[in-house]
């Protein structure tokens, strides 16, 4: 890891076009550890608008509501690599539990409210299907994520 930030962007989704000069500035202009946005979700010509409702950023807060959409996030290297990443260990939710441990460890967020993303949606992806098929299972994960915050 060379650069200074770090952008994941997962196969089937677009940034808009600005996405990444935006959320560059909002990280030199906030001093930020991890910046986040709004999405926008798309499933074909569909569209619909994904917009938290950000007034409060705390570890509180992220417990009670996971707010942050994890494709909109740009991330200070430095700080991917003193929490030493995602845990790959986690089968969901390893966005989650990553921005859990930015905010716990005292890491500084900044919210854009600005469309930076669109994440697709379709019958065969990850979050569907576990919506789907293991919804009791998933949430109580989530749960068991969250206590160890709490």
């Amino acid at each position: 890891m060379n650069g200074k930030y770090i952008k994941i962007l997962h196969d089937d989704d677009i940034l808009t076009p600005n996405c990444l000069q935006d959320l560059f500035e909002e990280a030199e202009r906030t001093n930020a550890d991890l910046v986040f946005a709004q999405a926008m979700d798309f499933e074909g010509s569909q569209n619909q608008f994904w917009k938290p409702v950000i007034t409060d950023i705390s570890l509180e807060k992220l417990l009670d509501d996971n707010f942050i959409h994890g494709g909109t996030t740009l991330y200070r290297t430095t700080m991917v690599q003193a929490l030493n990443g995602h845990d790959e260990s986690l089968w969901t939710a390893e966005e989650y539990e990553f921005h859990l441990r930015c905010i716990s460890s005292g890491y500084r967020l900044s919210y854009l409210p600005k469309i930076v993303y669109k994440y697709r949606i379709w019958e065969n992806s990850k979050s569907i299907i576990y919506r789907k098929i293991k919804k009791q299972e998933r949430l109580e994960y989530i749960e068991a994520i969250r206590a160890k915050f709490r």
